[in-house]
Order: C-alpha cells, then structure tokens, then sequence
C-alpha cells in the first residue's frame, strides 16, 4: 500500500524511468504532450507500427510493476 498521491505519483515516475528510453520516449510524448501515433512517428523517426508495439510494450510494463508495487 501507498501513504498518498503523492508517493502514488513518486512511484509512478520511477517505474516510468526503468523502461527503455524508446518506451519512455513515446509514452511520454503520447501521455504528457497528447501527441497522435502519426506526430509521435514523425517527431521519433520510428513508424507508426514500431509507435504503437513500443506504447503497447511500455503501458503493459508500466502498469505491471505498478501493480507489483501496490501503487494500482
């Protein structure tokens, strides 16, 4: 169990930096910055297809471990 929102939101943000830097990448550009597939393509380089397996991969471990860690 977690004391509060805010160690809720400490934990999210370390589990959020031990995914690879391309799955954080995209994450963060999707989630944070509200970017489309396409703009993320576009701003990374990478294809929408290699987007959308990275953001499935990085959602899939990111909600893992934060099950793990009682934070969800």
């Amino acid at each position: 169990a977690t004391d509060g929102p805010a160690e809720r939101t400490r934990l999210a943000l370390e589990h959020l930096a031990r995914l690879a830097p391309g799955e954080r990448e995209v994450l963060v550009l999707r989630l944070q910055e509200g970017l489309s597939y396409q703009d993320i393509s576009r701003a990374t380089g990478r294809t929408v297809g290699n987007v959308g397996c990275l953001l499935h991969h990085a959602v899939k471990k990111l909600s893992a471990n934060l099950k793990r860690a009682g934070v969800l």
